[in-house]
């Protein structure tokens, strides 16, 4: 965000009750565009102040740059009335837990709320935990990584909770959008467990049409990872895009080997384009 200049989301206020990566994350993108985000968090600190590991330990401190710190009690009395105050002031309302979406927007139907969850409210999942690797096994995108030969291998992070937190900002935006037609707020639900499938590009709609599932090893492609002098690189290029990549490293003339001319002679003889 550039200081001074005029954003936008400027003028919106969104108060941030969630406790996960998805909605925090969602809240600090809102907050880099201008919105006045409060984090609404409990005596003993929202759930990312305690990482588990050593490599969340800044965790909470990237997923809430901008944002203003509230602190409430809302199992007292005065606490919720706080809560409800700054609810009735809001324009976004950002929850990952149990709250009832409907008693917000029975009582403030102009108010945006967006709940995020791992899985639907109904149906198979319903009684399932949600993690990063449930997500991620669950996309198809576990079974498509790592070597043909060994275990599938889990992308660590939390990459379907980040992808669902950019999720509720494309929805908030429309919701917002919208508002300005109709003056009337929208109650929105994020899925993770949906946004992890569509993380994973056509493998579930591939195989739900052909029941064909994508092996683990090299991909069929220019793509791939190199060992260089001072540590390893990773490149992937369309094939559309294969003479422009040669001539940018130099080798200008490999395209018009008959090897690898067209992509899928490339991809038959990657192994010797990669010599």
């Amino acid at each position: 965000m550039i200081q001074g200049q005029p954003q936008a989301l400027d003028g919106v206020a969104v108060v941030d009750v969630s406790n996960g990566v998805a909605g925090q994350f969602a809240g600090r993108v809102l907050a880099e565009h201008g919105a006045r985000v409060a984090l609404v968090e409990p005596p003993g600190g929202t759930a990312t102040r305690h990482p588990r590991g050593i490599e969340d330990r800044y965790l909470f401190q990237h997923l809430n740059s901008s944002k203003q710190s509230v602190v409430l009690n809302r199992e007292t009395a005065d606490g919720q009335a706080a809560f409800d105050s700054l609810v009735a002031a809001a324009d976004v309302l950002l929850v990952d837990g149990p709250d009832e979406l409907s008693r917000w927007t029975d009582r403030h139907p102009q108010l945006v709320v967006c709940t995020i969850r791992d899985f639907a409210a109904s149906g198979p999942y319903v009684r399932w935990r949600g993690s990063e690797m449930i997500h991620q096994a669950l996309g198809g995108l576990m079974h498509a990584t790592g070597r043909a030969d060994k275990e599938p291998l889990y992308g660590f992070g939390h990459r379907a909770y980040y992808s669902a937190g950019a999720a509720a900002v494309s929805a908030i935006v429309g919701a917002l959008l919208l508002r300005r037609r109709t003056r009337y707020g929208q109650a929105l639900e994020i899925r993770v467990h949906e946004t992890a499938v569509a993380m994973s590009q056509n493998i579930v709609a591939q195989y739900s049409y052909n029941q064909s599932v994508q092996a683990r090893g090299p991909y069929p492609g220019a793509c791939d990872i190199f060992l260089c002098k001072d540590g390893w690189a990773s490149m992937y290029c369309r094939g559309d895009r294969w003479p422009a990549f040669c001539k940018a490293l130099g080798e200008p003339d490999l395209p018009s080997d008959p090897r690898f001319r067209e992509i899928h002679q490339l991809v038959t003889h990657w192994r010797q384009a990669e010599r």
